[in-house]
């Protein structure tokens, strides 16, 4: 099993509805966050596989997970355009 959160890199909260697609071993799952950020691809075989996590307006997450058994991610999502910086007075 593939399953894990998807949050709000800047404020920590959930992100619902992010489309996420899961292929390797010539096969391709796709699943969506609900309302608590939550997801899950329950029939995943062991080994390594692309995960994309994509909702506008934010960045696509594009990355490889090798799996052994149940693996839990946090994906944390920015914002298109939107960068941190640091304000002094």
């Amino acid at each position: 099993m593939l399953a894990g959160k998807v949050i709000d890199a800047h404020t920590g909260y959930p992100v619902a509805g992010v489309v996420l697609g899961c292929s390797g071993s010539g096969a391709v799952h796709y699943c969506r966050s609900d309302e608590r950020g939550y997801f899950g691809f329950k029939d995943i075989n062991e080994g390594c596989w692309q995960v994309i996590a994509s909702k506008p307006p934010y960045s696509e997450h594009n990355c490889s997970y090798c799996l052994d058994g149940t693996l839990y991610l946090n994906i944390c999502l920015l914002v298109d355009g939107l960068d941190d910086e640091v304000v002094t007075a």
